[in-house]
């Protein structure tokens, strides 16, 4: 996929729900970078309760979809210093967010950071 010199490309792994809430409205190649940047730049991120990962040594492993995504570069650093913050990874920070923003209604969907 193409991108501008204003972006990244990064990979994510996304857990199966949210790789299927995104993938609902998934319509050409493109847009999931572009649905996904969506979600991010219009959830507050500071309302999200993100999973852990680390899940030790538990025997029962979550599943996660692979994929490479383009976002501008500023966005995706702020993403990485919230998730480091929040001693997340920016996966799970993403998969968070995908999961809210197209998880819940248009109505209900949290307002833009």
């Amino acid at each position: 996929m193409p991108h501008d010199q204003g972006e990244v490309l990064f990979p994510i792994r996304l857990s199966i729900k949210a790789d299927a809430l995104v993938r609902k409205k998934f319509e050409r190649r493109g847009d999931l970078a572009r649905l996904i940047v969506e979600a991010v730049r219009n959830t507050d991120w500071g309302s999200i309760d993100v999973e852990s990962r680390n899940l030790g040594r538990s025997k029962i492993k979550p599943q996660y979809k692979t994929t490479t995504i383009a976002m501008p570069i500023d966005l995706h650093q702020e993403l990485a210093d919230f998730a480091r913050n929040g001693s997340h990874s920016v996966s799970a920070l993403v998969d968070a967010i995908v999961i809210r923003y197209f998880g819940a209604s248009t109505a209900a969907r949290p307002k833009a950071r």
